[in-house]
C-alpha cells in the first residue's frame, strides 16, 4: 500500500488546543513572575519567544513528512547520546544536578541561552525507537529484537540518571513502555515484567531505610532519597517540605473559582515552571484546574485517536509515544504540585516556562499532525 499527504486532514482541533495552552501559559508565567518580582523580567519576555517559536516549530514539523524525518533515526540516536555526554562533561551544575548546556548570553537582562538535553531525549527517543520497532515489527517478541529495543531505551535513561534527573529518566522510560505496548509485545512478557516489578519495588522501600544499603545508593543519590523520606514523613525535614506545602496551600486558597489573575497571595518557589499548577489553582480555582487539565486531555486523546486511525505502523508508534509522553508528564507535574508524589522537578506541558520543554512538546505534536495527514493512496491516483 502506498500513502500520500492529504492536507485536508490537518487536525485543527489539536492545533487549536495546543495554541490555547501556549497562550494561557504566557498569561500564567507572567502572573507568577509579576507576583514574585512585582514586575516583568527577562524570563517572561523569553517565555513569549519560546511559546511563539514553539507554535511555529509545531506548524513547520506538521508539514514535513514524518517518514522522511525517521530516516535519520541513527543520526538522532547518536546526537542524543552526544548531547547527554556533553551535559555531563560541560554542563552547568545547579542544585547538585547537571542538566543544562548554556551556549551564550542572549542579552536580555543577563538571561543565557541554554538547552536541556534530557528534554530533547524525549522526541529523539520517539523517533528512533519508532523506526527501530517498525523495522522489526514482525519479530518484536523475539528476545533478541525486544532486548535491542530495550537497550536502545536504557542507554539514554542511564545517562540521564547520572545528571541526575529521575523524573526525566522515568518519563523516557514511560515513552519506551507505551511504544512497546503499541507494538503489541506479548502479554506473557508484560506479565513477567509486572510480576518481577512488585518484589523490586518492595525491595526499594526496604533498602531506603537499610544501613548499609544493598543497591539503592547506586541508582539514587542521597538528595533523591531524602526527598522520598520527606514525602513519607514531612517532619523529617520541614524545610524541604516547604515547597510542596506552599503549593498545596496556594491551590487550597483558590477554592472553587480562584482569587483572580495576579491575586495569588501564597509564595510558591519555582512557580513559573515546576509549580505553575499551584498558581493556576490559586488564581482560577478548582474550575480553572479542571479546565486546563481538560484541554491537555483533549490534546492527549487527539494524539491517541490519530494513532488509532493511522494505517502507517510507524505513524501509529509516533502518535502513541507523544500522547503517552504528554499524559504522563501532566500526571507527574500535577501530582507533585498537589503533594501526592515527591518533588521531582518536571514541567507542565505547554504551560510551564522553559524553552527546551516547550519546543520539544510542540515539535512532538507537529509529528502527530504530520501522521494524521498521511492517508492511503488510491490505486487510481498517480
Amino acid at each position: 500500500m502506498t500513502f500520500k499527504r492529504d492536507y485536508r486532514y490537518f487536525d485543527f482541533i489539536l492545533a487549536f488546543f495546543v495554541l490555547a495552552l501556549l497562550l494561557f501559559g504566557i498569561m500564567m508565567v507572567g502572573s507568577a513572575e509579576h507576583i514574585e518580582t512585582r514586575g516583568t523580567t527577562g524570563l517572561f519576555k523569553m517565555h513569549i519567544i519560546w511559546a511563539a517559536t514553539g507554535f511555529c516549530i509545531m506548524m513547520a514539523v506538521a508539514f514535513i513528512d514524518f517518514e522522511f524525518v525517521c530516516r535519520f533515526y541513527i543520526a538522532f540516536f547518536a546526537l542524543n547520546i552526544l548531547l547527554l555526554i556533553a551535559v555531563l562533561l560541560l554542563g552547568t551544575e545547579t542544585n547538585n544536578t547537571t542538566r543544562w548546556l548554556y551556549l551564550s548570553n542572549i542579552g536580555i537582562k543577563g538571561i543565557e541561552f541554554g538547552i536541556q538535553p534530557s528534554e530533547f531525549t524525549k522526541i529523539f527517543m520517539i523517533v528512533y525507537l519508532a523506526k527501530l520497532i517498525d523495522r522489526f515489527k514482525d519479530r518484536i517478541n523475539h528476545p533478541l529484537y525486544l532486548g535491542l529495543c530495550i537497550l536502545v531505551g536504557a542507554i539514554p535513561v542511564l545517562l540521564i540518571m547520572l545528571q541526575p534527573s529521575l523524573s526525566a529518566a522515568i518519563a523516557v522510560g514511560v515513552i519506551v513502555v507505551v511504544m512497546l505496548f503499541t507494538a503489541k509485545v506479548s502479554w506473557k512478557l508484560i506479565t513477567v515484567v509486572l510480576v518481577l516489578l512488585v518484589p523490586f519495588l518492595l525491595l526499594v522501600v526496604y533498602d531506603l531505610n537499610n544501613d548499609p544499603q544493598i543497591f539503592l545508593h547506586k541508582i539514587m543519590n542521597a538528595n533523591q532519597q531524602h526527598r522520598i523520606r520527606v514525602f513519607i514523613d514531612p517532619t523529617v525535614d520541614p524545610d524541604r517540605w516547604y515547597q510542596s506545602q506552599q503549593s498545596i496551600e496556594a491551590i487550597r486558597s483558590g477554592q472553587l473559582t480562584g482569587r483572580g489573575l495576579f491575586n495569588n497571595i501564597v509564595t510558591v518557589p519555582y512557580s513559573t515552571n515546576d509549580f505553575i499548577f499551584a498558581i493556576i489553582g490559586a488564581e482560577f480555582g478548582f474550575a480553572g484546574c479542571i479546565a486546563v487539565l481538560s484541554a491537555i486531555l483533549v490534546v492527549v486523546l487527539r494524539c491517541f485517536m490519530i494513532a488509532h486511525r493511522s494505517e502507517v505502523f510507524l505513524g501509529k508508534l509516533i502518535a502513541s509515544g507523544v500522547g503517552g509522553m504528554i499524559a504522563f508528564q501532566t500526571i507527574l507535574n500535577v501530582s507533585v504540585a498537589t503533594g501526592t508524589l515527591p518533588n521531582t522537578g518536571i514541567t507542565l506541558p505547554f504551560i510551564s516556562s522553559g524553552g527546551s520543554s516547550i519546543w520539544i512538546m510542540t515539535a512532538s505534536v507537529g509529528l502527530v499532525l504530520s501522521v494524521g495527514m498521511t492517508r492511503p493512496k488510491s490505486m487510481f491516483e498517480d
